[in-house]
């Protein structure tokens, strides 16, 4: 009685552990122990004093009844007493084979053994008629899918069909059931994952801000943008203009600034320029681009998708408005930085280097500015074969309508010529060039030299006749107004006698129109303005020409007179300049002040010194037209002549006369107001037969 109370108390204790062990195992541990998952909490029979339950304990167990445990607990029980040494009431003992599919036959065996025949057959009849009951609850709830039949601990009480004894078969069961519930899992992962990335954006619309928003928030982030970089160029300008511009040259200020704009400054440098000019830019095609397909195109048209037809536009302009010239502006170089290297619309017409600028000592000192300008931070673009770049680009224009070209940064050539051999040998190549390929393409030397002050370009003219004399015409620098006609005067004193002087182009409705207007008509220089559309003084340039349109264009440069070449007009606060010419008729003198702005060597700059200005007075007479003073002087040498017989006063006042003619003084002093109107009268009579002569 103590063994039987014993085995008992070890019962019990065992099944209680297998109930407790099948509630942490996973779904995949019960597949693969189904006999051991299956094992509920069984209670022992006392009377026949044996460890094996009941049929009915079966029973409850298949039909999920209360006395039944996961299948969990069961198999990790049975795992865990087979490590230690210890069996499981469903374990093989005395040599009995473990049958994980029917415990029903193991409980058979033991009850042939101990209770006869009888007690078998009871148990088989009672095991048919809870098969026949289970088989009916289980219908409709096996687990689909499923190739080894279901858990009965995972539905409640499913049939098992089939449990492999096999233990490669129990494994590849068992991997496949894993594969499919890793497939489930990354399903049910991927749908999470999708819901969340529908939730964010989701989220993400209704925080976004709407179209008029996001405008406003652009507009005030490109204002904010714009605000800093416009405070830091004007700091950086407030530097340059009063800390580097007006340091001397080669001084430590301007040594170190032009280190620091090789260095550090050089990439900021080179933004500023080409966001500010164009100086940095390079040409890549001989051709118009899209800015010119049609009248009305502008720098937004698609420059590579649209087609040009600069001939078109040029032929409307003649049309439409009576021009009867249109030329087109180009560099020595082609470009202010040259031409792009490289570039597949110049293949064949001409290579390129890319050379880099370094001024002369004696140019430094002039203007230092040149050590950082554009030319040598970024280099230029430097034609291998001029002649041919020139004839492309002229046979181009020359097709589109165009009569002649500007040629301007002549003089860039001789600092690019440090580079490449020298200036002059730069100038002489390239000039030859331009001058050869004009006069093929542009009959009648339709052509205007620009920038080409520097003795190296101007001593190479063997063709080209016209050439501006001046520095640019700046319409929105005041104290540059006045200071511009002077320069345009006394240049042309030197360059007259080498090119026909232009004096650049005006505007007529500009404040100093007038002023500029009154020099060009007596510089005898083309007439030519600048006006905005729409904005034009047309009083001032009936006044320029003839009622038929036609420039009544002086015939010789226009120089200074004799008693203001050595005189300051710009600052001497007394000097008024007086510019001569002649036409066909008679002879011109211009009268400007321009006391009150120069150019500022120290500031490098335009300056106002006198904002106030004066009325100043002066007196002009026919001798300062340099033609009528040689006629006053063969007058004045033909009369002391003629009385050289007669009474000693006589002869003595005309001799007195000649001698105050030719001594230069510019103004017919010692002269009487009889004796100027006969010389005027004596030059309206001889002027035309001279020029004639001429």
């Amino acid at each position: 009685m103590l063994c039987v109370v014993m085995q008992d108390t070890f019962y019990k204790e065992n099944a209680k552990l297998l109930a407790e062990a099948s509630g942490q195992m996973q779904q995949e541990v019960r597949n693969l122990f189904p006999t051991v998952a299956n094992t509920g909490a069984i209670s022992h029979h006392h009377h026949h004093h044996h460890h094996t339950p009941s049929s009915g304990s079966w029973d409850k167990s298949l039909d999920g009844g209360g006395g039944g445990v996961s299948g969990d607990a069961a198999a990790a029980t049975g795992d865990r007493e087979k490590r230690s040494g210890h069996l499981s009431p469903a374990s093989s003992r005395n040599g009995e084979e473990f049958d994980g599919a029917r415990p029903d036959r193991a409980q058979n065996r033991r009850l042939g053994r101990r209770h006869g025949k009888e007690d078998r057959q009871l148990l088989l009849q009672r095991q048919k008629d809870t098969s026949s009951a289970q088989q009916g609850e289980a219908t409709g709830q096996q687990q689909v899918g499923s190739s080894t039949g279901s858990s009965i601990g995972e539905r409640g009480g499913a049939k098992m069909t089939h449990i492999p004894l096999d233990p490669k078969e129990a494994a590849a069961v068992a991997e496949a059931q894993l594969k499919a519930a890793a497939a489930d899992a990354e399903a049910r992962l991927e749908h999470a994952r999708a819901e969340a990335e529908k939730a964010m954006k989701t989220a993400i619309q209704k925080a976004s801000p709407s179209p008029q928003q996001q405008f406003i928030l652009i507009r005030w982030a490109q204002k904010a943008a714009g605000a800093v970089l416009g405070v830091a160029t004007a700091a950086f300008l407030m530097f340059y203009q009063w800390v580097v511009e007006p340091a001397p040259p080669n001084s430590l200020r301007t040594r170190a600034f032009a280190a620091a704009a090789q260095g550090f400054l050089r990439g900021a440098m080179l933004m500023f320029f080409a966001s500010a000019s164009d100086f940095t830019r390079r040409l890549t095609s001989v051709e118009a681009n899209a800015k010119f397909s049609r009248l009305d195109a502008g720098p937004e048209e698609d420059w590579e998708a649209t087609p040009a037809d600069l001939k078109s536009v040029v032929t409307h302009i003649k049309d439409r408005f009576g021009v009867r010239y249109v030329y087109c502006w180009h560099g020595l170089p082609a470009y202010w930085g040259g031409i792009m290297p490289g570039t597949p619309a110049l293949a064949g017409l001409t290579g390129a280097q890319l050379v880099y600028p370094k001024p002369t000592a004696s140019i430094a000192e002039v203007e230092p500015s040149l050590l950082w300008s554009p030319a040598v931070l970024a280099g230029v673009g430097i034609a291998d074969n001029p002649s041919g770049l020139y004839n492309a680009m002229h046979a181009y224009l020359a097709a589109s309508a165009v009569d002649g070209v500007k040629v301007d940064c002549q003089a860039g050539v001789g600092l690019v010529g440090s580079c490449i051999g020298g200036g002059p040998a730069a100038a002489r190549q390239f000039q030859a060039a331009l001058e050869d390929s004009i006069a093929t393409h542009f009959p009648g030397n339709h052509a205007i030299n620009c920038m080409c002050h520097s003795s190296e370009n101007f001593y190479r003219f063997s063709r080209t006749a016209v050439a501006r004399v001046s520095d640019d015409y700046y319409p929105r620098d005041p104290a540059s107004s006045t200071p511009h006609i002077g320069a345009c005067a006394f240049n042309s004193l030197y360059l007259g006698a080498l090119v026909q002087p232009d004096w650049d182009m005006f505007q007529s409705a500009h404040p100093a129109g007038v002023l500029h207007g009154m020099a060009r008509a007596v510089s005898g220089g083309p007439v030519y303005v600048s006006d905005k559309p729409g904005q034009h003084d047309f009083t001032l340039l009936q006044r320029l020409v003839l009622p038929d349109g036609w420039v009544f264009r002086a015939q010789l440069p226009g120089r200074p007179t004799r008693d203001c070449l050595f005189s300051d007009v710009l600052r001497d606060r007394k000097t008024l300049l007086k510019v001569w010419n002649t036409n066909p008729v008679v002879g011109v003198v211009g009268i400007f002040n321009l006391q009150g702005s120069s150019w500022d060597r120290k500031r490098r700059k335009f300056h106002i010194h006198d904002k106030h200005g004066a009325n100043l007075q002066t007196t002009v007479y026919p001798n300062d037209i340099e033609p009528f003073r040689q006629l006053s002087l063969a007058a004045a040498a033909a009369s002391s002549n003629s009385e050289d017989g007669k009474s000693g006063v006589n002869g003595n006042n005309g001799s007195r006369w000649a001698k105050t003619a030719a001594a230069g003084n510019g103004n017919g002093c010692g002269t009487s107001q009889e004796q100027h109107q006969q010389q005027r009268w004596d030059l309206q009579q001889q002027l035309p037969q001279q020029q004639q002569e001429q």
